[in-house]
């Protein structure tokens, strides 16, 4: 069952079952429906003194009696029937009821005649007075409930050092249970407050507004769920388990999160190597790994994108460094539930320190599958012998070929599992001999990795075939 008001008449007519198919007249669903609020604010009421009264017994401090919960049931009881009676008397015969439209709204008599049902009362003084009288009712209880509300949450915290751990809580959450109950009614109550305050100072607006009122009206269902579940810590646990793994936070751009903690990929003395130089300093790493952890990562990646732009200078440091920073993460993962980590294997073009990871060409030359293949068996050598990291990530591969050498040599590493990144555009990408593109997907096809698209722009000289 659902209230329609009417204006500029002080009238209302129903839609829904109720009204519907069982006739039950409009007047008796206003009353069910202002009964069903005074009965829900009640039952909060008595809930929260009830929990104040346990709270109190806690902390053998002053509480109210049991009795009271009986006179607060008394009264509504009471004031149910007295305020339905009074309604009731009000109430127009029908033939009054079609005699105030034609006086008032002889121009809306053809649209009362084609609702189902409705129900019109007067606008007199004694309306406005017993307006007035309800809204102070309301404040006079409201205030009362804030003080017992706040009683309750200090009673609790002095109570906090004195109790079980479990005990506190489950009383905590029972607080805050009855407060997003007792919140949410309050703002569907609202509108009703407001509806009344329109008919006492006769809104020019008073249609809209009546609209408006009863669409915030009929969300309280779906806010008082909403609420619910943003800040009752058993519904927060329960959406948190069952979705658990359906969203994970990866992490981001390693060189600007180094930036953030002072170090520059773009710096004279860094830009050969980029962001792996980072790693001979491990409170730096350890930064720059935390932060991500701390923001909630589920997946990060191993600062060693740009190890491979340290292979032709043959460095023993970088490879001590490549050790150090793979086993940083492993043992920060370890301070954090459900990290996954991977270890980051940069293309080739590392290699070449001239931004060839976007089009690819170095692999044109004669030796690449060589080069490639003994670039990516170095790597994965460090990863297997020197580290506990089992999952890679291949990055920004521009080339097909690249990419079916890097497989051949997962091949020999059965334990590791790998992710590949490309740097395909319009899912299209660089091939160099005849038949590549079948044997990378042929090899897909027996292996166990994943695939990942990056769109970006490749050289224009670059030849292209859709993947």
């Amino acid at each position: 069952m659902q209230p329609v008001p009417l204006y500029p008449l002080v009238a209302v007519y129903t839609v829904g079952v109720l009204s519907d198919w069982f006739g039950i007249p409009p007047v008796a669903l206003s009353y069910i429906v202002c009964d069903l609020i005074a009965v829900q604010f009640t039952f909060l009421a008595v809930s929260f003194i009830k929990k104040h009264r346990t709270v109190a017994s806690l902390s053998n401090s002053l509480a109210f009696p049991k009795h009271s919960d009986i006179v607060i049931l008394v009264a509504l009881v009471l004031g149910v029937v007295l305020g339905d009676s009074y309604v009731l008397s009000m109430r127009l015969s029908r033939e009054d009821q079609w005699k105030l439209v034609n006086e008032l709204v002889p121009h809306y008599v053809d649209g009362f005649r084609s609702l189902p049902n409705f129900e019109i009362f007067p606008k007199t003084s004694q309306m406005n007075y017993s307006l007035y009288i309800l809204l102070a009712f309301a404040i006079s209880v409201l205030t009362p409930m804030i003080f017992v509300v706040l009683d309750t949450f200090r009673k609790l915290h002095q109570l906090k050092q004195k109790i079980a751990k479990v005990n506190y809580q489950r009383h905590a959450e029972g607080v805050i249970c009855l407060i997003v109950q007792v919140a949410t009614a309050g703002l569907s109550i609202a509108p009703i407050i407001r509806l009344g305050i329109s008919i006492i100072f006769d809104h020019p607006d008073a249609q809209k507004v009546s609209e408006f009122c009863l669409a915030w009206f009929s969300t309280h269902s779906s806010f008082n769920m909403i609420a619910l579940l943003m800040f009752f810590p058993p519904y927060k646990m329960f959406i948190k388990k069952h979705t658990k793994g359906m969203v994970r936070l990866m992490d981001g751009s390693m060189s600007v999160q180094l930036k953030q903690f002072g170090y520059d990929c773009n710096a004279l003395e860094n830009k050969p190597h980029w962001s792996f130089p980072a790693n001979s300093d491990m409170h730096l790493m350890e930064q720059v790994y935390r932060s991500f952890l701390d923001l909630g990562s589920k997946i990060i990646t191993t600062n060693t994108y740009h190890f491979g732009s340290t292979l032709d200078q043959k460095l023993d440091k970088s490879e001590e460094n490549f050790e150090k920073t793979c086993n940083l993460l492993v043992n920060l993962a370890k301070e954090y539930e459900g990290i996954r980590i991977f270890g980051s294997v940069g293309t080739l073009a590392t290699f070449y320190h001239d931004l060839s990871e976007y089009s690819g060409k170095y692999m044109d030359s004669p030796d690449a599958e060589t080069t490639a293949f003994n670039y990516f068996h170095k790597i994965l050598t460090i990863f297997q012998g020197k580290t506990k990291i089992r999952n890679l990530i291949f990055e920004t591969i521009p080339s097909a070929l690249e990419a079916t050498v890097a497989l051949d040599v997962l091949e020999q590493f059965p334990e590791m599992k790998a992710i590949f990144s490309f740097t395909f555009k319009n899912r299209k990408f660089r091939f160099i001999r005849q038949g590549t593109c079948r044997k990378l997907g042929e090899k897909w096809d027996h292996c166990n990795w994943r695939m990942l698209w990056s769109d970006r722009e490749p050289d224009e000289d670059s030849e292209e075939i859709g993947g």
